[in-house]
């Protein structure tokens, strides 16, 4: 019964790692198969759209730029929608939050914090909307001007940081890979000195004798 009972509170567990661990996040982004340019054009038009107030349609607008650019220009899938999750449950409301104060230095409004956050408080398609036509009649403009330039900021920095990163841990592997080749490249001559060396030794007993 306990076996049972845990698997829940397990999943639970793993699910919050998810949500809250950056390092598991940056692990799934730099383990993708592609090449570094298009992971990390990838991850940086995810930051872009994870900054704006698209909250619910985010992965839909990932593979809607994806197939608009396809004739101008390639990037990978993969990382756009692992990247939108920079926005999830814990970080909405303090990153929403921080794009409307900037943007209010431009287009003064006013509304409370606590107010704001409960605009984010939503159960099913029908609130959801309501919450969203709620965020931009409330506090649209600052928000999404706030917005543009955080995503904008943030976009711009995550792509040669990401290509960085990519880079060096490429070629840390092919470091590595290229110093397993010459070990097992050296390990067959070493093992066939060593057999002549016996030989000889076996040799030099039968003279002997």
């Amino acid at each position: 019964m306990r076996s049972l009972e845990s698997r829940p509170l397990m999943s639970q567990t793993r699910q919050l790692r998810w949500w809250s661990d950056p390092r598991h996040w940056l692990r799934a982004l730099l383990m993708l198969d592609d090449t570094p340019h298009h992971i990390a054009l990838g991850s940086a038009i995810g930051v872009f759209i994870a900054m704006t107030p698209t909250v619910g349609v985010q992965m839909l607008l990932v593979l809607l730029i994806s197939l608009l650019a396809r004739p101008l220009f390639r990037f990978n899938q993969m990382a756009g929608l692992l990247a939108v999750y920079l926005s999830n449950p814990f970080t909405v409301v303090p990153l929403y939050w921080f794009n409307y104060t900037l943007g209010t230095l431009y287009f003064p409004s006013t509304i409370s914090k606590q107010d704001f956050a409960a605009i984010f408080r939503y159960h099913g398609l029908s609130e959801w909307w309501s919450a969203i036509t709620r965020l931009f009649v409330d506090v649209g403009v600052p928000l999404l001007i706030g917005s543009l330039v955080v995503a904008s900021v943030c976009s711009m920095v995550t792509y040669p940081l990401m290509l960085r990163l990519l880079n060096r841990l490429r070629h840390r592997q092919h470091q590595q890979q290229h110093h397993q080749d010459q070990q097992r490249a050296t390990t067959p001559t070493t093992l066939a000195s060593g057999a002549t060396t016996d030989a000889e030794k076996v040799k030099q007993r039968a003279v002997r004798a």
